[in-house]
């Protein structure tokens, strides 16, 4: 039986239709928060909030601002503000792997998901959290940010950057933690990537 140490709090987990976000909010759930998915994918979000007790779904783009600050109002309405923000939507592996390859337009989308996604989230969950007494954000973050070659490598960076920047500034609790490999397509398909990429080299 689990502690149930999240009762009575609101959690909002983006990229929680699938993989790490969405182990994050079966997690929270599991110790009596009310959690709400927030992912990109309407289909894995309301699947996820499906199977995931006490749950609520919303589609939202966080590179989108509009999108970002609908996802706020609508935990607002219904779970009465934010206590934990988790930011784990990000793009990374395979198109974005190899920091050479891309074109701009796709180091810009990188950016605009992985770091002002993340930026956009805290902003408009800010109001709620300060309300309620303060709150944790958390910015999940790929090994790339300190060991990788990925292309992703430098928006983790710039995560960890903002949680140590924000804990410094503000009455929140900001931090970034960085997760193990997983072992899902997309990490498979990066290894040959990679590989590939020695080959040439």
């Amino acid at each position: 039986m689990t502690r149930q140490r999240f009762r009575g709090r609101s959690v909002v987990v983006t990229g929680a239709g699938q993989g790490i976000g969405r182990a994050f909010a079966e997690g929270f759930a599991a110790e009596g928060a009310s959690v709400t998915i927030a992912d990109v994918d309407g289909d894995r979000t309301e699947a996820t909030a499906r199977s995931t007790a006490g749950a609520a779904a919303v589609e939202v783009d966080v590179a989108d601002e509009a999108s970002v600050e609908r996802m706020a109002a609508a935990v607002v309405d219904r779970f009465g503000g934010v206590d934990v923000l988790v930011d784990d939507a990000g793009l990374h592996m395979g198109r974005y792997n190899l920091c050479s390859d891309p074109p701009l337009e796709d180091w810009r989308r990188l950016f605009d998901v992985n770091v002002f996604g993340a930026v956009l989230c805290a902003r408009h969950c800010r109001a709620s959290m300060a309300a309620r007494g303060g709150g944790v954000v958390l910015n999940q973050c790929a090994r790339s940010w300190s060991s990788g070659s990925a292309g992703s490598r430098t928006s983790s960076a710039w995560r960890c950057c903002c949680a140590r920047t924000r804990r410094r500034s503000e009455r929140r609790r900001p931090s970034s933690s960085t997760a193990g490999w997983c072992g899902g397509p997309d990490v498979q398909a990066v290894g040959s990537s990679m590989s590939a990429c020695r080959a040439r080299a």
